[in-house]
């Protein structure tokens, strides 16, 4: 019988069926140890989002399969009070979106040896925006037509007060 792992786990808010032919390029527990070290871990949660149309999974066009995301919105009259059930945030996000199965093993090859460290050095500057308004996401892309992975970053933080 395996043993169950003792690591903390990001919480996985949702995950989408997929089609055949399709798979999330790694899991939840190896996204929660990869990013254990983070200053906010304990803010983070998870998504694992089939929210393209089954098509386009399919296609040779590129696609952000890995998204962090920090987003802050400045309270307005109609916030609701009780932050959990706000969008106000600060709110810390990872989205996992699929791939075509052929190309886990490049997704998931490229994280283990660069692309989770790039992510932690990005947490771990981003933490510094923890409390301002707007948002900042790290993106990590595979273009099936080149088997490359790249990563786009964007920063729309406000100015500290």
């Amino acid at each position: 019988m395996p043993q169950e792992s003792t690591e903390p786990i990001i919480p996985t808010l949702y995950k989408g069926r997929l089609p055949k032919g399709a798979s999330y390029p790694f899991g939840a527990q190896i996204i929660s140890t990869a990013l254990q070290a983070v200053p906010q871990f304990e803010n983070l949660t998870m998504s694992f989002h089939n929210q393209y149309p089954a098509t386009k999974v399919f296609e040779s066009t590129p696609v952000d399969f890995l998204q962090i995301t920090y987003i802050q919105i400045p309270p307005s009259l109609s916030s609701h009070k009780d932050s959990r059930r706000s969008i106000v945030g600060p709110k810390w996000e990872i989205v996992i979106r699929p791939i075509l199965s052929a190309y886990r093993k490049v997704a998931s090859d490229y994280m283990a040896q660069a692309g989770f460290e790039f992510a932690n050095h990005w947490l771990c500057k981003a933490w510094n925006f923890d409390g301002r308004d707007g948002k900042a996401t790290l993106c990590f892309v595979l273009d099936p037509g080149t088997s490359t992975i790249s990563t786009n970053i964007s920063n729309q933080i406000m100015p500290a007060r």
